[in-house]
C-alpha cells in the first residue's frame, strides 16, 4: 500500500516538479505546451495557487512514499469543473486512489457532477466508465478527448 500525501505547491521542490512535468510520457497525454524551465514553472505554479484559491477548487501536489509524483485536483473549466490528474509513469498504479480522494473533496465542496478528459488517442478506462453519467467527445484546443462526466456522491468513492 503506498502512502499518498497531498499537499499545498508551496511545500514541494520545483526542480523535481519540472523533471515530472516534463517526462515524454506524461507530455504524451496532454495538451501541447512548452517544456517547463526555471522561468515558466513559476508562472505556470502561480497558476495553480490562484486556482486552489477559487470556491469550489483544490489543487495539490501529490507525494508517493515520501517522493514528489505530479499534481492533482478539481478546477474550473468553462462552465464546469473537470477533474485533474498528473503523474509520473513511475506513480501511475496510484491513480484511482487518487481518483477517489478527488471525489471526496468534491463531496466536500458540494459538486454535483465533474468532468474528466482523456486524450482521445488513450483507450476508453472501465474504472471511469463505470463511475460516468455519460461519455462523449470533445474537442478541446484542437486535440480530440474523451470526456466523462461524473456524477458526485458518496456510491462513486467505492
Amino acid at each position: 500500500m503506498n502512502n499518498i500525501q497531498y499537499l499545498n505547491f508551496d511545500k514541494i521542490d520545483l526542480i523535481e516538479l519540472i523533471s515530472i512535468l516534463n517526462e515524454n510520457r506524461i507530455r504524451e497525454h496532454l495538451i501541447d505546451h512548452p517544456v517547463f524551465d526555471d522561468s515558466n514553472i513559476i508562472d505556470w505554479v502561480q497558476s495553480k495557487v490562484d486556482c486552489d484559491s477559487l470556491a469550489g477548487s483544490r489543487i495539490r501536489a501529490v507525494v508517493v512514499d515520501g517522493k514528489l509524483g505530479g499534481w492533482c485536483g478539481i478546477q474550473p473549466e468553462e462552465d464546469h469543473f473537470e477533474i485533474a490528474i498528473v503523474l509520473s509513469e513511475s506513480c501511475w498504479g496510484v491513480g484511482p486512489s487518487i481518483f477517489r480522494r478527488i471525489l471526496s473533496w468534491a463531496e466536500e465542496l458540494g459538486h454535483k457532477e465533474l468532468y474528466i478528459h482523456l486524450l482521445g488517442t488513450r483507450p476508453e478506462y472501465r474504472f471511469l466508465a463505470q463511475r460516468s453519467k455519460k461519455i462523449f467527445r470533445s474537442i478541446i484546443l484542437g486535440r480530440d478527448f474523451t470526456t466523462y462526466c461524473i456524477a458526485v456522491s458518496s456510491n462513486t468513492l467505492k
